[in-house]
């Protein structure tokens, strides 16, 4: 997912994720991390990511699904055609 460091306007935790994300994707903009490992990754707290995601996912940034059944994460589509879009949050705006 070479589109989220070439298109992403997102800066701190927001770039963070959105590039934990990208590195698990699949060509598609496909994956499936948990949320301990994407805040592993981007070394942000739980709480931290479900907050980002959320407003990814209704930013269309994220396409969720979590009908993977119990025990499974979630799956996240990354949707590149959002990514160079302006952030409509301002404190996802790049600084």
């Amino acid at each position: 997912m070479n589109q989220v460091w070439r298109k992403a306007q997102y800066a701190r935790g927001e770039l963070l994720v959105l590039l934990a994300l990208a590195d698990w994707a699949d060509d598609n903009g496909l994956c499936w991390p948990k949320i301990p490992a994407i805040a592993r990754k981007s070394r942000l707290s739980e709480r931290q990511v479900y907050r980002i995601i959320a407003e990814f996912n209704a930013a269309g940034i994220l396409t969720m699904r979590s009908d993977r059944g119990r025990n499974h994460g979630n799956s996240y589509l990354i949707n590149p055609e959002k990514l160079s879009e302006s952030p409509s949050n301002e404190k996802l705006r790049l600084a």
